[in-house]
């Protein structure tokens, strides 16, 4: 759950890879993210109706990963 128009995480999979993470945030505000991982950018997001951003990333999740995400 984000508290404000910024997320800033890093990911950790435990034994298991895991192939593109699909990320369900609440508690940010309305507006476009602009999301990177690892400083790529993230095309795929989805807002849903009740108000929750669904992030598909785009990887096979092996390590500790950094996830940015910043409503504009």
């Amino acid at each position: 759950q984000a508290t404000g128009g910024r997320l800033e995480a890093t990911f950790t999979p435990g034994s298991t890879p895991v192939p593109r993470p699909v990320l369900q945030i609440s508690g940010m505000p309305d507006g476009k993210p602009l999301i990177t991982v690892e400083g790529r950018h993230v095309e795929r997001s989805t807002r849903l109706k009740d108000g929750p951003l669904l992030v598909e990333l785009p990887l096979r999740l092996t390590r500790p990963t950094q996830v940015n995400i910043r409503i504009q």
